[in-house]
């Protein structure tokens, strides 16, 4: 059907046609990562990052097959882009810069780390964002150097330049503008490569595209805007309209999950699939509903008393904390600022709640539990944070923290004192997801120092010896409440490791409890379960449409003709 679709609006000009393409149940799109998604510029191949037998890949999807094929090669990958001519595939593996013919192979790594973006441009150049708060760089799609392109400039309030898109004649960029507001603050420019200048050209967009229609597509509060825009000057010449509401976004960097092709075909995902329900899920398996958010949700931590969950929440494209009663049955929202919050942790006392911006600078804040003040700052810098674990007597809070070389380490802030925060544990490799045992004498965490991330527990306050506890990968460790089960995520599964933390660390070998599909991003800013007191249920995440495997990819043929309509350029 999709095929015969196709073909039927090619040959019949003007007659714009919208229908969904179905994802097979065995390859179920995940949204990980920036970019879920993309279109190859003839329109006859898309590329999606799909999630089966708990492994993260790429599939691709060809306009002339029913079937859906793995992409050999791309194990782990994420944040796919076509080349040009469309028969390569640019895409990322824990943030390192790939590339890999369309039929599959060998990766060709490229010795670049991307953050927020990359595009391929003409003459195999590869524009992209190395570190979250930095400009642009470039590097040949062959691999060697980069070269530093852009730089934020504070004073102007910016601090990182995402999300590039190449033009159509090589030699300039379109690119966000992140600044220390909102994102309703955000800005698109435009840069000459040759001269490195850029200058802004959009007020209040982020993710901006060209279309050969002669538009500058951006998205703008969950909605694709089209304005009509001068390629040989580089200039708006018309007024924004709206296109297409409802489209996928991540609010915490602004990348909107949609892509066309240049003869017109538009490809995107409904932001409806972003709803999470929450779930008890029992050592065997079987879930029962707890709460059904309707929004997006990615982070949560139960109480201590297990009375009361923290979670954050999106909100007209905003993500918010938020706490649900599980008694009443009743959700509370406590932060209510145009900045977006992520990562939620209680303190052991239920008091406060600890969090992490969603936004650049990253800074660490709390607030009182009840909503009775506001939110305050507990750790300000300038790199990126991320909170982790507070130690059982409340006076240590664990958390990441970026290198200047692209990885993060773990690093404490005590109550006490001065409230200076000091490095625990930092390696040439990225450290991440602190949780202290319910003795607070170890502290496991999860490091891809041997390739991939594996789970490990280090004495606390140390030093000590580091003992691995996962034996096939793992993130997200989580400590029982007795202290004698050490449970982590890899990929679907939840596997549970016994553990003797007196007189000495004893580790059992590995048990997988039960694999459920999560359906969003395991990645390693939050942890998205957490166990009840008598560690026999756990809470979990499930999004709504990347679990039954009804996925579906909406299609829009000849939408450049809609576009010239809604938003006429004058071409002739």
């Amino acid at each position: 059907l999709t095929w015969s679709l196709v073909h039927q609006a090619s040959s019949t000009k003007g007659q714009v046609m919208r229908f969904a393409m179905p994802l097979p149940s065995m390859a179920p799109m995940t949204f990980a990562g920036l970019r879920p998604l993309d279109i190859s510029p003839k329109g006859d191949r898309v590329v999606y990052v799909g999630r089966a037998e708990s492994i993260t890949q790429l599939y691709l999807r060809e306009f002339g097959r029913m079937s859906v094929e793995r992409i050999q090669g791309t194990v782990g990958g994420q944040n796919p882009f076509f080349s040009p001519d469309g028969e390569q595939i640019g895409f990322t593996v824990e943030g390192r810069l790939m590339t890999i013919p369309v039929s599959g192979g060998t990766p060709n790594d490229l010795g670049s780390r991307s953050a927020i973006g990359a595009t391929w441009g003409p003459g195999d150049t590869i524009i992209f964002s190395p570190e979250i708060l930095a400009g642009l760089s470039q590097v040949s799609a062959l691999g060697g150097p980069s070269t530093v392109l852009t730089t934020p400039d504070p004073e102007q309030g910016e601090f990182g330049h995402w999300l590039p898109e190449m033009l159509p004649d090589g030699k300039h960029v379109l690119f966000t503008i992140w600044t220390t507001g909102s994102l309703e603050e955000t800005r698109i420019a435009v840069l000459d490569i040759d001269t490195r200048e850029y200058r802004t050209i959009v007020e209040g967009g982020t993710h901006a595209r060209y279309a050969p229609s002669g538009h500058l597509i951006y998205m703008k509060s969950g909605t694709l805007m089209a304005i009509p825009f001068d390629l040989d000057r580089l200039a708006i010449t018309g007024a924004p309209v709206a296109t297409v509401e409802g489209v996928a976004m991540n609010v915490g960097n602004g990348s909107a999950h949609f892509s066309f092709s240049e003869g017109g075909s538009l490809i995107y995902l409904q932001s409806g699939e972003n709803s999470t329900t929450i779930e008890w899920v029992d050592r065997e398996g079987r879930a029962e509903t707890l709460v059904e958010l309707g929004r997006a949700c990615e982070s949560l931590h139960l109480a201590p008393s297990g009375r009361r969950l923290a979670v954050d929440i999106v909100t007209a494209g905003n993500r918010d904390i938020w706490t649900y009663d599980l008694s009443r049955e009743t959700l509370t929202r406590l932060t209510t600022s145009t900045t977006s919050e992520t990562g939620t942790i209680w303190t052991p006392d239920e008091k406060r709640i600890t969090f992490s911006l969603d936004t650049p600078p990253f800074d660490i804040y709390w607030m009182p539990a009840d909503g009775s003040g506001p939110p305050e700052p507990l750790l300000q810098g300038k790199r990126d944070k991320h909170v982790g674990d507070w130690s059982p007597d409340g006076r240590v809070l664990a958390f990441r923290k970026e290198t200047a070389e692209n990885q993060t380490d773990l690093w404490t802030l005590e109550l006490d004192g001065d409230r200076t925060p000091e490095p625990f544990l930092a390696t040439p490799f990225s450290e991440v997801q602190p949780a202290f045992s319910s003795d607070g004498r170890w502290l496991a965490y999860a490091s891809n120092v041997s390739g991939r991330y594996e789970v490990y527990a280090t004495p606390f306050p140390g030093p000590g010896e580091r003992r691995q506890i996962s034996t096939d990968g793992g993130t997200q460790p989580l400590w029982s409440p007795d202290g004698r089960e050490l449970f982590y995520r890899n990929g679907d599964a939840v596997l549970a490791v016994s553990i003797e933390l007196d007189p000495e660390l004893i580790v059992g070998r590995p048990e997988v409890l039960f694999e459920r599909a999560v359906g969003y991003s395991i990645h390693t800013n939050v942890r998205g379960y957490d166990v009840s007191a008598d560690g026999q249920r756990f809470l979990m995440l499930r999004k709504e449409g990347m679990v039954t495997g009804s996925a579906q990819i909406n299609v829009v043929l000849n939408w450049f003709e809609e576009l010239e309509r809604l938003a006429p350029t004058g071409a002739q």
